[in-house]
This record gives structure tokens, C-alpha cells and sequence, in this order.
């Protein structure tokens, strides 16, 4: 239960007028000594005698709201099937010190590199702080290297080194038994629709 205290200050408001101030507080420590209100709740013109106590429900949560955000809501399912996929990838690309996310990015750099960052974050819709730590680990690895690009140097495009395309031809294997995995998983249909609305509203490539 939510206590709702009431101030008045003297008679010059009227107690039903005076501003209301919810706190949490258990109905038992009201009739405990030891409950005071904070400090700040008081003013020079204020005493405790004139805060007032009032009992008000807490408001429950429409149960069919709930039903239909926990039946129909396509991003939950969509993030689960996310980390399950994803899951799959990084289990299969462990050995290499690669992960699922990396890859698509070393994959992304090598088809249209030299790019710049700006560009592959708008291609993978990636936030930046995922971008920039995953590319900090690609740049430490060799898999990827910055081109100084006009004389400030400034926006330094990436390109793929040997380093990383050596990588990429290792991990085919790999990469092949986590998308049988996947499809597996998905079906034939569940491939059908990721790769139409992968090329629809993403422009991802399709062979």
C-alpha cells in the first residue's frame, strides 16, 4: 500500500489543497515513534502534526495488455532468435578468437573496403560503441588495417589486410557448420523470409 502524505502550513491551506507527497511507506511503521518524515519534507511554517496520512491503491497492470505485449510482441522474439543465432556462430568461430559480430564486419571490409566507419555502422546498423570495440580488436588482431586518406588524415578508411583474408578462407568450415545449424533451426522458410527482408530493407547481397 502507498501512504500519500497531505501538508498543510498552519490554516492558511486548506488540508484536501495542500500538495501531496507518495512515499512507500509499511502501514506498521506508522504507528512506530520511530518513523519521522525526512527533513526536507519541512518547512519554517511546517510542523509533523500536520501531515496527514491517507491510504490509496496501487494501480494494477491490465492483464490484457500484458497478454497481448507477451503474445504478439515481434521484437522479443526476434532478440531471442538473435541470441540463440548468434550463439550458434560464436560457438562454431571460438577456436579462431572471432566472433559472430567481428565477422560480418572483417566480411563487410573485405567486399567494399577500403570503408569508412561511419559507412559500416550504417550498413550493419551497428550502435558506435559496439563498432568501435569491435573494430579496436579487429585493428590489434591484423585482420584489418586504417589507409590514411587525404593529407589531415582524418576518417582514415579500413581495408582488410592478408592477415584477414587468410582468416576468412580458415573459418570457412567452421562458418559452414553453423549455418547448417541454423537453418536447421529456422527451416527452409525461416531462411526464405531473413534473406527477402534482409535484401528488401537492409540491401543485404543475394546469390
Amino acid at each position: 500500500m502507498v501512504h500519500v502524505l497531505r501538508r498543510s502550513c498552519g490554516n492558511r491551506v486548506p488540508n484536501s489543497e495542500a500538495p501531496r507527497l507518495q512515499i512507500a511507506v509499511p502501514s506498521d511503521r506508522l504507528l512506530r515513534p520511530s518513523f519521522l518524515l525526512p527533513s526536507f519534507f519541512l518547512t519554517p511554517y511546517s510542523c509533523i502534526c500536520n501531515y496527514m496520512v491517507s491510504e490509496v491503491p496501487v494501480m494494477k497492470h491490465n492483464k490484457d495488455i500484458l497478454e497481448q505485449i507477451g503474445c504478439e510482441c515481434l521484437l522479443s522474439r526476434a532478440r531471442v532468435l538473435t541470441r540463440v543465432l548468434t550463439g550458434i556462430y560464436d560457438n562454431e568461430l571460438r577456436s579462431y578468437g572471432l566472433k559472430a559480430t567481428q565477422l560480418n564486419l572483417l566480411v563487410v571490409v573485405a567486399r567494399i573496403g577500403p570503408v569508412r566507419r561511419i559507412d559500416i555502422g550504417k550498413r550493419l546498423h551497428l550502435d558506435p560503441s559496439t563498432l568501435t570495440r569491435n573494430l579496436k580488436i579487429m585493428l590489434t588482431n591484423g585482420w584489418i588495417e586504417e589507409r590514411i586518406d587525404g593529407e589531415d588524415g582524418r576518417g582514415s578508411p579500413l581495408q582488410v589486410t592478408a592477415k584477414g583474408r587468410d582468416l576468412l578462407n580458415q573459418i570457412v568450415p567452421s562458418w559452414q557448420k553453423a549455418q547448417d545449424r541454423a537453418r536447421t533451426l529456422i527451416g527452409d522458410e525461416g531462411e526464405t523470409l531473413l534473406k527477402s527482408l534482409g535484401a528488401s530493407k537492409f540491401g543485404f547481397p543475394t546469390r
